[in-house]
């Protein structure tokens, strides 16, 4: 090979992945299979427990990744647990078909993580002939709204 076709071809391949341009296409969804995320805040969660009709079980991983082969065709139910106490989700099943074709089915469950918010009051302190600012919590509430403490 010359030295310009050489060159010619490696600005060739230089393009192709600056422009994210890739001839190579995903491979195909599996058959009969049931796919999905378990993801909090938009990124994906391992650990997760992921169970098809109460039965099987796998545990998310690569960034929330669950994988059900070889499923019947049907209408199944997909629920998760073991996600972290934090964490709330909107809904924690779901049902998946798979119909007499066998194409694949994607379920996903996002949620996010519950937090608790404070009102705070400026109180002034001496000590030792310092003085300084501190803040003393009025209330706390949980994610839902709800009072949590009082002070």
């Amino acid at each position: 090979m010359t030295l310009a076709a050489s060159l010619l071809l490696s600005l060739a391949v230089l393009l192709s992945a600056a422009t994210g341009r890739n001839d190579n296409p995903p491979p195909p969804m599996p058959a009969n299979a049931i796919v999905g995320y378990v993801m909090i805040e938009g990124r994906g969660t391992d650990g997760v427990t992921v169970a098809l009709d109460g039965r099987a079980a796998t545990v998310t991983t690569g960034g929330g990744a669950f994988r059900f082969d070889d499923v019947e065709a049907g209408i199944h139910t997909i629920t998760i647990s073991n996600y972290p106490a934090d964490a709330r989700f909107d809904r924690t099943s779901a049902t998946a078909s798979i119909d007499t074709d066998g194409r694949a089915a994607t379920v996903s469950f996002s949620g996010s993580y519950i937090r608790r918010s404070r009102i705070r009051r400026p109180t002034v302190m001496a000590e030792g002939g310092a003085t300084g600012r501190h803040w003393t919590p009025l209330a706390s509430w949980d994610a839902g709204g709800r009072a949590a403490t009082a002070m």
